[in-house]
């Protein structure tokens, strides 16, 4: 009867309402009653019920307590409904606090992506270790057998109808459809139950059901035990909510679609009015309110028509916009003899200006939606161009010359959509970095493709066969000739937009290519023969000049036929590797993580062979981020000052690994005096081939050296006394890596012909010798 009484005053209440801004009587916000929810397109779950974070006290280490723990006092027989409470058991509260956040009152609502699925770490606000509940009722139309299709980020149990049918352990990221589980469904209600584990960073969760064919099932819906309308966090939810106690069955991806649209559209016009034609129209259509009233069909119905009414008059508003971008000639036109573009130094090892001066990469990556330059993208609530221009003023007072950059990063947008589509907000979003890197001289390595989230995040990616590309299986990216010819256009874009100019560092034309397309040596190498060949070809023929060109591996150490790839193919510039390495991957004190990169620099270095720069373009605490900035800084520090003093070129380029993702101000701190330190070096007499050198110090501190025929250089972390076998040293200079200040030392001869240098520093010296 209770039910019956609350349909009839939930009904009622929605005839009395015509505009989305409904609010029901507190009797009915008080009482929880089903909704009827679709799937989305392809299966999808699209709502569940939330509960955490519960304690996970090792989850760094894959050793997560709360996965093998019972928070819910019994799992198996979860039904929860919103708001419900869950009591909390000894063990919860004898946990670790430092490590947990404080626990969500009860089960929420939470509203999935179609493409990236339930993001548990914004719901919870979860990025340290901890432990989710995510809860859904399936309603089958009859007795069946279904695939669930999911991926988690990370370790995921899995029950149905109280049996446990899936538990894996382990640290990932979503990926769609990365898992596959047999489902027996029984007519009516099925209880579905997934605990998710949460290590450091993301934190998700994307499941859809499809019958044994793959196709989604028809009739399947979703159920909640929610509360009406009311306080709501987001519109989506209030549309959901119209579901409690009402006929038929709302569309979710639909209220999705809806609000999608209709904030885009209306960031677009807030941003962008000035290029908008018509743009009157597409006020209007955002103007008009959505009826609420009837059954949820009837509501799933309104939302529909509206969102193509939106669709409709944006695309018409932007097309002269979209059109003048497919083929917008160069962002600046310099003269293009007059640009300083970067080369390597004559005799290898270093890089040089235009001029033939030195240039010694001091810098880091910066991937254009973190902070702050994802303010520069027109589909950012908080727009503001003119904080790229900060930043980069900002690192460039502290010595940074250098940032890698990557074109896209698929989880903020694509650079093509489809692809052979270049979405003109994205170009004036790199156009705005770009420009603010001229401004204060910082040159920019341009990679075309971040393979990283295009991997993660396939269900976004252009290449994604069910966005347009061709890409069917990983290797196509690097085999198909009808990919290649999508590639080939998207350098030349590149090279017709940015590559006038000597902002460009290099173009690396792919990232971590051995990692994500299981290609052999043999099959990477043919395609960058082709892509590299074309780069060098097209560039020459529009500019009449040549950026370098480079190809980055994530394996830090390649062997065999990879390695002669990395460090001797003529295809490339300089060499380039990741150095996530040994101690550097997960951090505890800094002496471990800077002989890591050591090791990685010096096998780069006895790899090459034309004496061709070596630069670590990304490394840090990949494994486990380091949450004390004290100690972060010093591993920094460390790692930085390790790589220049072991024949690298310059600083090697971080990969922040902080929230934000952007350096610590000590990091930059550093960068800044290892700048003053490069401006005073005779890098001409480092370049060329290196000799053994033999330096030894200090048990327990860093030590790291580096030696041509003409020069030497040393750093250590903490040796008060060096000593070195270094003949016909004319001139020894001591720099103090902390305060910037140089002084000029007498060595002392001792009787075995070894050199004593006394630093008198005790903590990051860094000494150049000289012939």
């Amino acid at each position: 009867m209770t039910f019956e009484i609350n349909m009839i005053l939930a009904a009622l209440l929605m005839t009395l309402s015509a505009t989305p801004a409904l609010h029901l009587s507190p009797s009915t916000q008080l009482s929880r009653e089903p909704a009827a929810l679709r799937l989305g397109p392809q299966g999808e779950i699209l709502a569940w019920l939330v509960a955490g974070p519960f304690p996970n006290v090792g989850a760094l280490e894959l050793k997560g307590t709360g996965f093998q723990r019972d928070y819910l006092n019994p799992e198996a027989a979860a039904s929860p409904r919103e708001r419900d409470p869950i009591a909390k058991i000894p063990q919860e509260a004898a946990e670790d606090p430092k490590l947990i956040i404080p626990r969500k009152e009860g089960w929420q609502l939470g509203i999935a992506d179609p493409k990236s699925g339930l993001d548990l770490a914004k719901l919870l606000n979860g990025s340290k270790p901890g432990i989710a509940y995510c809860y859904a009722e399936l309603e089958s139309p009859g007795a069946q057998q279904a695939h669930l299709l999911f991926g988690s980020d990370d370790g995921a149990k899995i029950w149905l109808n109280g049996t446990k049918i899936f538990e894996k352990q382990l640290a990932r990221g979503v990926k769609r459809d990365e898992d596959k589980v047999v489902l027996d469904l029984k007519q009516g209600n099925n209880k579905l139950l997934f605990k998710i584990e949460q290590g450091n960073g993301g934190w998700g969760l994307l499941a859809r059901i499809v019958g044994v064919d793959g196709r989604p099932i028809e009739g399947l819906k979703s159920w909640l035990s929610l509360y009406g309308v009311g306080d709501v966090k987001s519109s989506v939810e209030r549309w959901v909510r119209m579901g409690v106690a009402n006929h038929g069955s709302i569309d979710v991806h639909e209220a999705l679609s809806y609000e999608h649209w209709k904030t885009r559209a209306t960031r677009w016009l807030k941003n962008f009015r000035p290029q908008a034609a018509h743009p009157v129209s597409l006020e209007s259509a955002l103007a008009v309110n959505v009826p609420s009233r009837g059954t949820s069909d009837e509501i799933s119905l309104n939302l529909a028509s509206a969102r193509k009414s939106i669709e409709r008059a944006y695309h018409t508003a932007r097309k002269p916009f979209l059109e003048r971008f497919q083929n917008p000639g160069p962002q600046i036109r310099p003269p293009i003899g007059d640009e300083d573009y970067a080369k390597p130094m004559p005799g290898g090892r270093y890089f040089v200006h235009a001029d033939g001066t030195s240039f010694i990469p001091i810098g880091y990556n910066h991937n254009p939606d973190w902070t702050t330059f994802n303010q520069a993208h027109g589909d950012e609530d908080n727009f503001d161009p003119t904080q790229a221009d900060k930043h980069m003023a900002h690192v460039k007072s502290k010595g940074v010359n250098l940032i890698r950059l990557m074109i896209e990063t698929p989880p903020s947008g694509n650079l093509e959509e489809p692809l052979g589509v270049f979405r003109p907000e994205h170009v004036v979003w790199i156009d705005t970095i770009v420009a603010a890197a001229r401004k204060h001289g910082v040159k920019l390595i341009i990679t075309p493709w971040d393979t990283f989230w295009m991997n993660l995040r396939w269900e976004t990616t252009a290449y994604n066969p069910d966005n347009g590309g061709l890409v069917k299986q990983r290797l196509d990216f690097i085999t198909s000739p009808e990919v290649r010819k999508q590639q080939k256009r998207r350098l030349q874009y590149m090279i017709d937009r940015w590559g006038n100019t000597g902002t460009i560092f290099s173009w690396e034309i792919l990232n971590e290519g051995d990692l994500w397309w299981g290609a052999n040596a043999a099959q990477l190498e043919e395609w960058a023969t082709d892509m590299a060949g074309y780069v060098r070809q097209y560039e020459k023929g529009k500019w009449g000049r040549n950026h370098m060109v480079s190809f980055s591996f994530a394996e830090a150490m390649p062997k065999g036929d990879m390695a002669k790839f990395a460090y001797t193919s003529k295809l490339f510039d300089y060499a380039t590797t990741h150095l996530y390495i040994g101690a550097s991957k997960a951090p505890v004190e800094a002496v471990g993580p800077a002989m890591a990169i050591n090791q990685g620099v010096q096998y780069a270095v006895a790899q090459i062979r034309d004496n061709r720069p070596y630069m670590d373009t990304e490394n840090g605490p990949i494994d486990k981020w380091i949450a004390g900035v004290k100690l972060d800084n010093e591993v920094f520090h460390a790692m930085s000052w390790a790589h220049i003093a072991s024949g690298g070129a310059g600083s090697g380029l971080r990969w922040p690994y902080r929230n934000p993702h952007h350096l610590t101000e000590g990091m930059l701190d550093t960068l800044k005096v290892m700048q003053t330190f490069t401006k005073a070096v005779d890098w001409k007499r480092l370049a060329g081939t290196h000799v053994p050198i033999k330096v030894v110090g200090e048990k327990g501190a860093a030590l790291c050296a580096f030696a041509t025929a003409k020069s030497a250089l040393i750093w250590t972390s903490g040796s008060d006394a060096l000593e070195l076998d270094y003949s016909g040293v004319k001139r020894v200079r001591l720099f103090n890596c902390r305060t910037g200040a140089w002084s000029e030392v007498k060595p002392a001869k001792l009787s075995s012909g070894r050199l004593r240098i006394a630093t008198g520093i005790g903590s990051s010296a860094a000494i150049v010798l000289e012939r």
